[in-house]
């Protein structure tokens, strides 16, 4: 940090692009890898998918994924990118309420439509928001602001996976004390 090349060039975070668009990229880490560790765990704990079935789960958002990161590509071009973010996160937003408010009788495809839809807003959100963090980044030092990004994005990633695995066995806990208290 204090060298005259640093590992992470903490300087780009003058720029507020470069700056906002690290902090966003790094919540969309916990969302995205939160959920991504959560739906599979769920399926197999409480609703007794085999392990294959919970991959099934996701497969539908992988493949919208494939869909919609390159056209998400050519519009970025074509569109504002605060329109497409702008549309994107209310997307999101629902896929994380459907989640949310899953019960025990929960469906397969339910499921799946769910985790499909954040799956498939998610290029929406993270494609404009690249072009947008890049931008006032010299030339020079666009691998250490792609390395920066991507620190930022592992980063939520970890804290995502971490906050629901703590929850998920906090409410576990929870609701076995209740039932045998009983």
């Amino acid at each position: 940090m204090w060298t005259a090349r640093p590992l992470l060039d903490m300087h780009l975070f003058k720029n507020r692009n470069f700056a906002a668009g690290s902090l966003i990229v790094m919540v969309i880490g916990v969302i995205l890898f939160g959920t991504t560790q959560f739906v599979p765990q769920l399926v197999q704990e409480v609703y007794g998918y085999t392990a294959t079935d919970a991959g099934l789960v996701l497969t539908f958002g992988g493949m919208i994924t494939i869909v919609t990161m390159p056209l998400a590509g050519v519009l970025t071009g074509r569109v504002q990118p605060r329109v497409l973010m702008g549309i994107a996160l209310p997307v999101i937003a629902v896929s994380l309420w459907m989640m949310a408010h899953f019960t025990v009788d929960e469906t397969f495809a339910s499921i799946a439509i769910a985790r499909t839809w954040q799956s498939g807003a998610i290029p929406f959100l993270f494609v404009p928001l690249m072009s947008a963090a890049y931008i006032g980044v010299p030339p020079q030092r666009t691998g250490n602001a792609t390395a920066i990004i991507n620190v930022a994005r592992n980063l939520g990633g970890s804290i995502g996976i971490g906050m629901v695995q703590a929850l998920f066995a906090r409410r576990e806990q929870f609701h076995q004390e209740r039932l045998v208290s009983r």
